[in-house]
């Protein structure tokens, strides 16, 4: 998991079925970064709403939903 981190590689482990599976989620590429980024900027000034997933109101996961 240290591993995972320092490098900067996402995770994900899910255990809803009764199974553990890991996830893992290599790291972008700069074109991929400069989209986040883009698409990220373009959500500001969307308001807070908790919960919301929406441009109409969206929370800090619902922004990484909507990405």
């Amino acid at each position: 998991m240290i591993l995972l981190l320092v490098s900067g590689t996402g995770c994900v482990i899910d255990s809803s079925n009764g199974e553990t599976r890991i996830y893992v989620q290599e790291p972008l590429d700069e074109d991929e970064k400069e989209q986040f980024i883009r698409e990220a900027q373009d959500l500001l000034g969307v308001p807070y709403e908790w919960g919301g997933d929406t441009r109409e109101g969206m929370d800090c996961s619902g922004m990484i939903q909507y990405i």
